[in-house]
C-alpha cells in the first residue's frame, strides 16, 4: 500500500491545506467525484477540517449545514474520548511519571481549536523507558488492562484499555497507547532524548501537559505515513503539513534529526510528495542536505517491506527490516530489566469436569496461599482451538491466562486447566476472569 492517499482524498486534503485557487479547484474536484452521503471513513475523519474553511471555499455549498453538524460530532467524539482517557493520564501524573502526549492528543494540546477538527480514537502517551513498570502499575491500579497481555519494553508501544460501564454516550471502552519510543524507526535505539528536551507545555481540558514541539511532531507524523495500515485514514498528512508550517518548526533541527536516525531515504519519499502537493517549503537547499549514503539500498528495501502487509513482505521483507534497524540502532532487539510479558500458559490436568449448565462457557476456581494464587479453569466440549482470559482481582488486572490445545489430534479444549500466578502486590478483592477478546 502506498503512503500516498488516493486522488479523491488528496483533493479533499488540498481543499483545506492549500489556499486560494488551488484549494477551490481541489474542492470542486472532490465534490464532483461522488455523493456527500457516500464519503468513505477516511474522508469523514476530515469533515471538521473542511467545515473550518467551507465559507471561504464555497459559501453556497448545499451540504453546509450537514457539514457543520459533523463538526459538532467531531468535537463531541473528542470530548468523550478525552474524558474516558484523561483519568489514566491523571493516574500517571499522580504516580510521578512524566508524560509526553503524541499524535492526536499532542495536536489538540498544541492547538486548542483542533478539538473541533482533529478526530481522535485514543490517547498516545510516551513515558521514559525506566518509568514503564511504574506507569503500567498505575494504570492497572486504575482499572486498565494490558490489551495484548504485554507492556512496552522489547516492543516500543502497547495498548491499554478500560471498560467504561453505563457510559451515556455509548462508547464502552477507553484506550491508551503507552509508548517508550515515539517512532518505529529507531525503536531499538536511544533517539528520543531531544524530543523530551524540546517538548512544549500546554493545557488539555484543565491539565498541564507536555507534547512534542513542532519539529518533533513533523518527524513523528511524516514517518508514521510510511508504515502499512490496512485502515489508514491518512491523518498523518494533515499533522505533518501543519507541523512543517508551524512558526516554531526548524528545518535545520529536522534534517539533523533525520540524518541522526538514518532516515534520509524515508524523508525524501515523504517530503518530495508533501512539497509537490501541498508546498511545505522543502526546497532544493533542504534536499541537498539529505545526500545518499552507502546503505541506501538497505533502507530502500526496508521502506518497501514496511509499506506492505505482513503477508506481502514475507521472510525477505522481515530480514530487510531487521538489518536496516540494526544499521540504525546497532541492535536486533531491545532488552529491558523489567517484566514485559504478563501471559501465563495453563496446563491441562484432567479430562474430567463438573457438569456444565446451559450457556455456561467455563468454570473458574482459585486457592490463594500468601502472594501466590492457584487457578483452575474448566472448559466444556464446545471450547475450540484456544482461549485467552484476563485474570482480575477486584478492579486490578493481574495477568493474561492462555489455554491452547496440547495436541493437534484433540478436537476441543474440554477439560480442567491449571496454573499458578504470583501476585505483584497485596491487592484486595475477589478473583475473577473475563474473556480476553
Amino acid at each position: 500500500m502506498s503512503f500516498k492517499p488516493d486522488p479523491y482524498l488528496e483533493r479533499l486534503l488540498q481543499s483545506f491545506l492549500c489556499r486560494g485557487e488551488q484549494a477551490r479547484q481541489a474542492f470542486a474536484e472532490w465534490v464532483g467525484h461522488g455523493s456527500f452521503d457516500d464519503i468513505p471513513p477516511s474522508h469523514f475523519r476530515q469533515m471538521g477540517e473542511l467545515a473550518a474553511v467551507i465559507d471561504t471555499l464555497a459559501p453556497d455549498y448545499p451540504y453546509r449545514s450537514r457539514l457543520m453538524g459533523l463538526t459538532k460530532y467531531v468535537w463531541s467524539n473528542n470530548i468523550h474520548v478525552l474524558r474516558l482517557c484523561l483519568p489514566g493520564l491523571d493516574r500517571l501524573t499522580t504516580a510521578g511519571v512524566p508524560t509526553l502526549l503524541l499524535k492526536g492528543g499532542g495536536v489538540i494540546a498544541s492547538t486548542p481549536d483542533a478539538l473541533h477538527r482533529r478526530f481522535i480514537r485514543d490517547l498516545d502517551i510516551m513515558v521514559h523507558e525506566p518509568d514503564i513498570p511504574k506507569a503500567a502499575e498505575a494504570l492497572f491500579a486504575d482499572g486498565w488492562r494490558a490489551s495484548t497481555g504485554r507492556i512496552p519494553g522489547s516492543v516500543r508501544a502497547q495498548p491499554f484499555d478500560k471498560v467504561i460501564a453505563n457510559n451515556p454516550h455509548g462508547q464502552n471502552r477507553a484506550e491508551i497507547d503507552l509508548h517508550r519510543s515515539a517512532l518505529h524507526f529507531g525503536r531499538y535505539g536511544d533517539f528520543d532524548k531531544k524530543m523530551w528536551d524540546r517538548a512544549d507545555q500546554g493545557n488539555l481540558m484543565g491539565r498541564a501537559v507536555q507534547f512534542p514541539g513542532a519539529t518533533s511532531r513533523a518527524l513523528i507524523a511524516s514517518m508514521q505515513g510510511l508504515i502499512y495500515d490496512v485502515d489508514s485514514t491518512f491523518v498523518w498528512v494533515v499533522d505533518a503539513v501543519r507541523a512543517l508550517r508551524d512558526p516554531k518548526f526548524s528545518w535545520s533541527d529536522f534534517l539533523t534529526e533525520i540524518r541522526r536516525r538514518k532516515l534520509e531515504q524515508h524523508a525524501l519519499r515523504v517530503l518530495d510528495y508533501l512539497q509537490s502537493v501541498f508546498g511545505v517549503g522543502f526546497g532544493e537547499a533542504q534536499r541537498q542536505q539529505l545526500k545518499p549514503n552507502a546503505l541506501d539500498f538497505l533502507f530502500s528495501a526496508e521502506l518497501d517491506a514496511i509499506a506492505a502487509s505482513r503477508e506481502q513482505r514475507g521472510i525477505r521483507g522481515r530480514v530487510d527490516m531487521a538489518l536496516a534497524e540494526f544499521a540504525r540502532s546497532r541492535s536486533f532487539g531491545r532488552r529491558v530489566e523489567f517484566k514485559t510479558d504478563f501471559g501465563v500458559r495453563m496446563a491441562k490436568v484432567s479430562d474430567q469436569t463438573e457438569p456444565f449448565g446451559v450457556g455456561e462457557e467455563y468454570h473458574f476456581g482459585t486457592v490463594q496461599a500468601k502472594r501466590q494464587v492457584d487457578l483452575i479453569i474448566e472448559l466444556p466440549v464446545t471450547a475450540k482451538d484456544r482461549r485467552d482470559f484476563d485474570l482480575w482481582r477486584g478492579e486490578v488486572w493481574i495477568a493474561r491466562l492462555k489455554i491452547k490445545r496440547p495436541h493437534f489430534g484433540q478436537p476441543s479444549l474440554h477439560g480442567r486447566w491449571r496454573t499458578k500466578v504470583t501476585l505483584r502486590d497485596d491487592i484486595a478483592g475477589n478473583f475473577y476472569i473475563s474473556a480476553a477478546n
